[in-house]
């Protein structure tokens, strides 16, 4: 289940003798709740951290997470996605990861190693023991054939 908590929802107020009191935010007002709900609610608020840092890390990315206050990366694109529309795009992503799947083995690791884990063409070249140029050849010569497959 996903939650909608923000990091501003949270707040821990200590008193001059040290006690604490734990606050969250329901509805623009501030009230307090006891720790327990307090830790529960954190724990489920970080844990949506960390699945947004795997995701980026992995470069996996929903159009319709939250990026801040309510937008949403979809409502970055266009103000109203048809259905169809993102349909269409799931079907296009679908096609090229399975052109990039049929592709020879060393195509698709070079592929791979480019767009997904970020490597450079030079960081790649060093790895292959291959001059600069015919990285950068190979890679234009699998984009290309990548475009004209999803042409078709």
């Amino acid at each position: 289940m996903k939650n909608d908590y923000k990091k501003k929802d949270f707040y821990v107020k200590k008193d001059e003798s040290g006690n604490e009191y734990y606050y969250m935010r329901i509805n623009g007002t501030y009230i307090e709740v006891p720790h327990e709900v307090f830790n529960v609610c954190y724990a489920s608020y970080k844990k949506q951290l960390r699945d947004i840092q795997k995701d980026i890390q992995y470069k996996l990315m929903s159009l319709d997470k939250e990026l801040n206050d309510s937008v949403r990366y979809v409502d970055m694109v266009v103000d109203e996605v048809d259905q169809y529309e993102q349909i269409k795009i799931n079907d296009e992503v679908a096609l090229i990861l399975h052109i990039i799947n049929s592709l020879p083995e060393d195509e698709k690791n070079l592929i791979t190693n480019l767009l997904l884990k970020e490597k450079t063409e030079r960081e790649l070249s060093k790895e292959l023991n291959v001059p600069h140029s015919t990285i950068h050849k190979r890679k234009n010569n699998i984009i290309k054939k990548i475009k004209n497959q999803l042409k078709r």
